[in-house]
Formats: structure tokens, C-alpha cells, sequence
């Protein structure tokens, strides 16, 4: 049984290679909220290690998505999703600080409200491709480029 791990970790590789950038930046966000959903839990248990590493690990995250922005391309929308990472960045930051899950689940949502607009983004380019782009999908243009 020693091959379900490994074959699960190669179809999750796969899946990431083959992802187009706006589907990596939903993975990521998915990442991001998985991560302060365990932080938030370890929280509750009173794990304070576990919440560490848990909040690390959305802080590098986050600061990845941050750090991918192409400011040439993205314009104003670079600049914006730039203040939201810092935004998001301190508030974890006082995660570890006051051990509150209440702020978890402030990042989170504003994690899934970002989330939402990348997979309408991904929506579009799925149904570009089938040749049935919906309306508005130009809309979507500058935040892509937001995203190197």
C-alpha cells in the first residue's frame, strides 16, 4: 500500500503543472484558507506549535501570492491585491500574537472573497476555450495580468 501516497502526490504534482495561472492562484488560495482553518483548530485545542506552523505556513502563502505580483502588467490591480496581502500579512501576524481564532476566520474571508474572483477567472478561460466566453470576461483581463 506503500504506492496510494505516492501516486496521490504525483496526481497532485500533475495537476499543478498542468494548471493555467489563474487555477495555480485558486490552489493557492486554497492553501492559504486550508492553512488558517488548522491554525484556527490548533487554536482550539490549545496547540500553540501546531497554530504556529499552521499560520506560518498561510503567512508564506500569502507572502508567495505577494511576492508573484506583476506591478508592470497589473497596474492599479497590482497595487491593490499588494495592500490586501499586507493587510492580510499583519492580521496573521497578530494570529500568533493574541491566539485568536476570530482573526483566522477574519482572513479567511476575505481568503474566500479573493478566492471567488480567481475562480470566476478561471471560469472564463474554461468556457473561452470551449468557444462560449460569457459576457464581461474582458473585465477579468487586468486582474489576470495583476498575477506574473
Amino acid at each position: 500500500m506503500t504506492y496510494a501516497p505516492n501516486l496521490a502526490k504525483q496526481y497532485q504534482q500533475q495537476q499543478i503543472v498542468n494548471a493555467s495561472a489563474a487555477e495555480q492562484v485558486v490552489m493557492l488560495y486554497d492553501g492559504a484558507i486550508r492553512f488558517c482553518n488548522m491554525a484556527k483548530e490548533a487554536i482550539a485545542a490549545g496547540d500553540i506549535q501546531a497554530r504556529h506552523n499552521s499560520n506560518k505556513r498561510a503567512m508564506e502563502v500569502v507572502s508567495y501570492l505577494l511576492d508573484i505580483l506583476d506591478h508592470e502588467k497589473g497596474g492599479d490591480v497590482a497595487k491593490r491585491l499588494q495592500m490586501i496581502y499586507a493587510f492580510l500579512l499583519r492580521r496573521m501576524l497578530e494570529v500568533d500574537f493574541r491566539n485568536d481564532p476570530r482573526i483566522c476566520d477574519e482572513v479567511v474571508q476575505h481568503l474566500q472573497t479573493l478566492r471567488a474572483s480567481w475562480h470566476k477567472i478561471v471560469q472564463n478561460e474554461r468556457a473561452k476555450k470551449a468557444g462560449s466566453a460569457p459576457a464581461g470576461e474582458s473585465d477579468t483581463v487586468a486582474v489576470r495580468s495583476a498575477i506574473a
